[in-house]
C-alpha cells in the first residue's frame, strides 16, 4: 500500500511538471509520510556544449534515497540528451533527511529548468533559483561568439546575437 502512494505521488508530481499547471501548488507539494525532505543540493553547471548549441528546456530525474537521505540510483525520466547528464550527476550529489519511518528506499522526482538568458541580462538574474525545494532553475549566459580575426565593433554585433528565445 505504501509503494503505491509513493507510485501515485511520483505520477502526480511528473505530470504536474509537463503540464506546467499553475495549480500544481496544491497537488504536487502534498507530501506522504515517506518522502524524502531536502537537506542539501547541487546546482549542475549549464553544459558547454549545450550552452553553444542553445540547448534549453527541462530534465526531470528520479532519485533513489536510501534511510541515511543518500542518492542510491538517478534515472532520467526526460530531457534533452545534452542536458541530462548535468542533471544526473548534480543529483547524485543531493541530499535528503533521514528516514524517520524506517523507510528502506524512497523516492523523489528532482526538476532541473536550463534557461539562456542574453547577454544583457545582470548576473543577478543569472544566478540559478529554486522555485520549490525539489524544482531548480539553471540559468546561464548563451556561449561567447568566437571570432579571432573581428573587430571590436563585430565582436560586439555577435554578441547581441545571443540565443533565440524559444528553443
Amino acid at each position: 500500500m505504501q509503494n503505491s502512494v509513493s507510485r501515485v505521488t511520483l505520477c502526480l508530481a511528473v505530470a504536474c511538471f509537463v503540464s506546467g499547471s499553475s495549480s500544481h501548488h496544491l497537488v504536487c507539494e502534498a507530501q506522504t509520510r515517506d518522502e524524502p525532505r531536502v537537506a542539501s543540493t547541487s546546482i549542475p553547471a549549464y553544459p558547454p556544449l549545450a550552452r553553444a548549441a542553445c540547448v534549453q528546456g527541462r530534465v526531470a530525474v528520479v532519485v533513489n534515497v536510501d534511510q541515511d537521505g543518500k542518492v542510491t540510483n538517478v534515472e532520467t525520466l526526460f530531457g534533452h540528451t545534452l542536458l541530462r547528464p548535468a542533471a544526473e550527476a548534480a543529483a547524485r550529489l543531493w541530499m535528503f533527511e533521514s528516514a524517520k519511518n524506517g523507510s528502506i528506499q524512497r523516492r523523489q522526482v528532482i526538476k532541473f529548468i536550463f534557461r539562456i538568458l542574453p547577454f544583457e541580462a545582470t548576473s543577478k538574474k543569472v544566478r540559478p533559483t529554486f522555485l520549490t525545494p525539489t524544482d531548480v532553475e539553471v540559468r546561464s549566459y548563451p556561449a561567447e561568439p568566437s571570432c579571432d580575426d573581428c573587430s571590436p565593433r563585430r565582436q560586439r554585433e555577435l554578441r547581441k546575437g545571443g540565443c533565440p528565445e524559444s528553443r
